[in-house]
């Protein structure tokens, strides 16, 4: 019986993962690894591995500083860590709006392009927005910017940067890409555009300067 109820629940874990549709290869063998990715990425070794990397990183520069702890309790996410989403605490409407619009403002400002995640169907990968019912946003940022950012409470590591696996190089992440909080009030969000424009200057001074 044992081994009929294991095999049941696979099959229904399985079908309830594929309808998050997070880009990712909706195969079973990408379904069974996003379980060693949450074995990774919960382990007290990996997580304090991970701060040190971000603490440490030889690029000195920063593009944040003094960031507000954050109030109330940690969202909760998804049971699976691929794809990554909010559960709880998710985006309203009006403050859903404002979001959209710093993003075509700061792309435009910056001459960046707004587009289908290579990814995920979503926005962007400077940064990137997802279901817009949830609101969370991954964003590559400076390690120690990830650092502050994940000690003040408003984001915390995508597994792949903490687990350092990926089922292909098209999936390669690194190890400073967080997942934002969705901002619950107009405070929040005053926050969250510190670590998107954090993220968007950290990209733009990686590029090489043009001859």
């Amino acid at each position: 019986m044992g081994g009929v109820s294991s095999t049941l629940w696979a099959i229904q874990d399985y079908k309830a993962w594929k309808q998050v549709k997070g880009g990712f290869p909706l195969t079973p063998s990408v379904w069974a690894w996003t379980y060693y990715v949450q074995w990774k990425k919960y382990s007290k070794t990996a997580l304090a591995h991970h701060r040190r990397l971000l603490a440490s990183h030889v690029d000195r520069r920063q593009y944040l500083f003094e960031l507000p702890k954050r109030g109330g309790p940690k969202p909760l996410e998804i049971k699976w860590p691929l794809p990554q989403r909010q559960l709880t605490q998710t985006i309203t409407k009006p403050i859903l709006e404002q979001l959209e619009g710093y993003f075509h403002s700061v792309a435009a400002s910056n001459n960046i392009a707004i587009g289908p995640s290579i990814r995920e169907m979503h926005t962007g990968w400077l940064c990137m927005l997802h279901d817009r019912r949830c609101g969370s946003i991954h964003v590559n940022m400076h390690p120690r910017d990830a650092l502050l950012a994940i000690e003040a409470g408003w984001a915390t590591p995508f597994a792949l940067a903490i687990c350092g696996t990926e089922p292909g190089p098209e999936y390669q992440i690194g190890i400073s890409c967080v997942l934002v909080y969705a901002p619950r009030d107009g405070e929040d969000l005053a926050v969250v555009k510190r670590l998107v424009d954090a993220g968007v200057r950290f990209a733009l001074n990686q590029l090489p300067e043009l001859s």
